[in-house]
Order: C-alpha cells, then sequence, then structure tokens
C-alpha cells in the first residue's frame, strides 16, 4: 500500500515519463534481499527518486517503459540500477545483516516471556543482531548512566524518550533497573516494518512486567521535518548512529534541521569512532556538532565509548530565549 502511496509522489517529482509499472518492477527487486526485504517501500521509492536526480543514464533508461526494447530486468542497466539503489538504502539506513532474522520467531519468543527475567534474557539476545547494537552490548550500562547523569533524569518524575533510527538499541533498555523503567515513555522510530512489530512486541513485555513503563515503535523517515517536528514532546532525544544516513556527505545541515525540529529537551548524538572493519578512524572528532551547538544557543557535553563517541546537547536554555 506505501508503494501505491507514494507512487503519486514520485511521479509529481520525475515527471510522468518513468511508469508506475517500472517504479514497482525496480523496487521489488531492489527489497528482494532478505537484509532489505522487510524495508518500508516508501523508503526504496525515496531513495530512487533522488539516484534518478544524480543519474540522467539512469533516467533515459528507465523511461523507456516495459514495451518491446524497453526496460528489462535482466539487462546490466537494470541490474546496475537496483544495485546502486540498494547500496543507498544500506549505506544510509544502517542495514547490516547480522545474518538472517527470523522476526516472527522473536515475536512468538518475546510473546511467551511471562517474566521480566526471561524478557531480560530475550533482549539480550535480539541485542546480539544487529551490527550497532551488538558493539554497543557491553558499554550499554555506561552509556545509560551518564545519559540519566547528564539529562538530570533522576529528577523526573515521567521520563519521555524519542529514539529516532532506532534499530535494536531500545531492547538496551533491558539494562536498567524496574525503577528507572516505571517512569520511562519511550517513543522509537525506524523504516524497518518487522523490526517495528518486534519492538512493539517488546514494549508489550515490558509493560507486563514493570509498572508504569509505556512504549511504542513507529516508521518515519527523519528526512522529512515536518514529520519530525510533529513527534510527541520529549525529555530526551535519542540519535544513535545516524547522522551518516540524514546528511549524506553534504555537510551537517540535514541533522541540525532534525535537531532543531525535534521537540526535546536534550538531544543524544552518536559516532562511530572506529571503522567497520575495527580500524580507528583518522578524524573521530565531531568538532562540527559543537560548533553547530553554540551557534544556535545549546550546551554540549560528550562521553566516550571503546568505539563511539556520544554528544548531549542541552536545548533547554536556547528553547526559552
Amino acid at each position: 500500500s506505501s508503494k501505491v502511496y507514494l507512487l503519486g509522489c514520485f511521479l509529481i517529482c520525475m515527471g510522468p515519463s518513468v511508469s508506475n509499472e517500472v517504479v514497482v518492477l525496480v523496487v521489488d527487486a531492489v527489497l528482494k534481499k532478505k537484509e532489505l526485504n522487510s524495508v518500508d517501500a516508501s523508503f526504496a521509492i525515496k531513495e530512487l527518486k533522488e539516484f534518478l536526480k544524480r543519474d540522467p543514464k539512469a533516467l533515459r533508461y528507465l523511461k523507456k517503459g516495459l514495451g518491446k526494447g524497453g526496460v528489462n530486468s535482466r539487462s546490466s542497466e537494470f541490474k546496475r540500477v537496483v544495485s546502486s539503489v540498494r547500496k543507498n538504502l544500506r549505506r544510509y539506513h544502517g542495514l547490516f545483516s547480522e545474518g538472517d532474522r527470523d522476526y516472527d520467531k522473536m515475536v512468538s519468543e518475546l510473546s511467551s516471556a511471562k517474566s521480566f527475567a526471561s524478557l531480560k534474557k530475550k533482549a539480550l539476545e535480539v541485542l546480539s543482531m544487529h551490527t550497532s547494537s551488538k558493539e554497543r552490548a557491553s558499554d550499554y550500562g555506561f552509556v545509560w548512566k551518564q545519559i540519566w547523569g547528564l539529562c538530570y533524569l533522576s529528577d523526573l518524575k515521567k521520563v519521555r524518550f524519542l529514539d529516532l533510527g532506532c534499530g535494536f538499541n531500545p531492547f538496551s533498555l533491558i539494562g536498567l533497573d524496574k525503577k528507572q523503567l516505571g517512569k520511562i515513555e519511550f517513543n522509537s522510530y525506524d523504516i524497518n516494518v518487522s523490526e517495528q512489530d518486534v519492538l512493539n512486541k517488546f514494549y508489550t513485555g515490558l509493560s507486563k512486567t514493570v509498572d508504569g513503563f509505556a512504549g511504542e515503535s513507529g516508521l518515519l523517515d527523519l528526512l522529512d521535518v515536518s514529520l519530525v517536528s510533529s513527534l510527541p514532546e520529549s525529555d530526551v532525544c535519542l540519535m544513535f548512529k545516524v547522522t551518516d544516513h540524514l546528511d549524506k556527505g553534504k555537510g551537517h545541515k540535514n541533522t541540525e534541521n532534525v535537531v532543531v525540529a525535534v521537540s526535546a529537551q536534550f538531544v543524544v548524538l552518536s559516532f562511530p569512532t572506529v571503522t567497520r572493519t575495527g580500524l580507528p578512524m583518522k578524524y573521530p572528532q565531531r568538532r562540527w556538532v559543537e560548533i553547530m551547538s553554540e551557534r544556535l544557543g545549546y550546551v554540549w557535553e560528550k562521553f566516550e565509548t571503546k568505539n563511539e563517541m556520544f554528544y548531549v546537547i542541552d536545548k533547554r536554555q536556547a528553547d526559552h530565549h
């Protein structure tokens, strides 16, 4: 249904010369890959649109339609388009699979976890399935402690979190104690439909075993700033390793737009300090975050783990101006 919904937008942006049938053919081929097949089609359509803006050759090819001498799913040009869109989806949405994931099995196992202890055991297993949460697994206790302290959350009766581009990060909530969890209202957003189902099942389990906890997961494209600004108000907005997806190597304006638009007292950004192969990055410092924060009248603090840097941005003073 989201494919049909976004085809109208696609045709307005690209002109009516690329037929619906061609767009659907490309998007279906893109999402055939196991690690991409639970991504909402709307994101693949948007990524295709962006790619065609940059690649006139591909646009000319797709304009030929499906008739004789037209678009053929076995042609090298079709395969190049599909491969490029897949690559961008993976890169910008952090879709680096850790083996095959059986989402239905995860949902049923989470449903059968009747106690807090069994839910915790399952949550720790899930954290090992996602690249970023796996890398962060041994540091989550420290990360939560820092966020809890730097955002003054002990003073609050209720703590409202937003987690944007969340992946499986919300499963790390299981590292908090029941007293902390009982204060939390947690809203998380990403682009993966199946992960959304798994997270909602986890939140249901937490709310049954922890008095006071509430959580909900939804779909969201962070590049749509009007949607970001309409999200529920929060005390803390988490954005772990999402700025590369937002900025796509073109300055940092998109990240800034989200940081400004989101209705949160604090925003926590994180960045890797090692490469995917485990080597230290040449320039792990993100000085631009400090410059941006100071220009906007925000106060920042930072802390590090062995392979990640976190900036805690305090927006409260600026919001009062």
